[in-house]
């Protein structure tokens, strides 16, 4: 038995009787073998050349969180996180780059959509309307930086200003910012050259 293997099932184990300690009734199924010969009906998964993906990540706002979870999601929305845009200079709105059309300004890295991805997250899980505005304020000027190129957010990362080349990563994680229940996307012009 590998260490990752050993580790998931003392945290699923540990939930089990963090919920029935809570009250909550622990049903356990087990699944001898997950069928991988076909990709998941239910949600969008891997698509070809890709191999079938039978475990898929649900969509934010499929799972409804109840008791000591949601006390704790309540907890730092807020906390922290949920009022990050009040004490940091990279969550400052005016003149960032990740809502200039432009894509110039400052705090252009991964650390907003690092902190974006787990805000909207909770908004949406929670049904938390103002967290869902101001994650809105940000994915909409994400989308809306999209240049004709095909680039979007802060020119500085294209540019290769920071590191000497293209730094792709801080646009990767504001792309899972916009998988949420709101339906838009980040068409990142990804292409399968033949």
């Amino acid at each position: 038995m590998t260490m990752k293997l050993l580790t998931a099932l003392v945290t699923t184990a540990c939930l089990f009787v963090a919920a029935a300690a809570n009250g909550a009734e622990a049903l356990i199924h087990t699944v001898k073998k997950v069928p991988a010969e076909a990709p998941n009906k239910h949600y969008a998964s891997n698509r070809p050349p890709l191999a079938p993906s039978p475990l898929v990540k649900l969509p934010i706002g499929a799972v409804t969180p109840k008791g000591w979870l949601r006390a704790q999601l309540e907890l730092q929305a807020d906390g922290f996180i949920g009022h990050l845009t009040e004490i940091s200079g990279w969550c400052r709105a005016e003149n960032n780059a990740w809502l200039s059309p432009d894509g110039k300004g400052h705090s252009g890295w991964e650390e907003l959509p690092y902190w974006l991805k787990g805000f909207g997250d909770t908004g949406y899980v929670l049904d938390n309307e103002r967290i869902i505005t101001e994650a809105r304020k940000w994915i909409e000027g994400i989308i809306a930086s999209r240049q004709k190129d095909g680039w979007f957010g802060p020119r500085d990362n294209l540019l290769g200003n920071r590191w000497g080349k293209p730094d792709l990563w801080p646009n990767m994680i504001a792309i899972q910012c916009n998988q949420t229940g709101g339906g838009q996307y980040i068409d990142a012009g990804l292409v399968v050259k033949e």
